[in-house]
């Protein structure tokens, strides 16, 4: 049966979507209480998002926000591969 169905699932990422949901979010991260006086930076190069934060409890609140609004605009967060911190 295998031999005669088959189908390739594609995942397809929308770079302007990224640029949005990445421009959101650093408007968001601007305005929020806890993280304002707070170095905290959200960057795309090429196809890498580079979150920078003082200390853990910030980044990860950097990258809650940030994968917030990527889920927002559709971009499949199993897209995302992270790095070291």
């Amino acid at each position: 049966m295998a031999v005669e169905n088959s189908f390739d699932i594609a995942c397809k990422i929308e770079m302007q979507e990224v640029t949005n949901a990445l421009d959101q979010a650093r408007r968001e991260i601007a305005t929020r209480y806890d993280l304002k006086g707070a170095k905290c930076d959200v960057t795309l190069e090429k196809n890498d998002i580079t979150v920078t934060a003082p200390d853990d409890m910030k980044l990860k609140a950097v990258v809650d926000i940030l994968q917030s609004r990527l889920h927002k605009r559709g971009v499949p967060l199993k897209a995302l591969t992270y790095g070291e911190v």
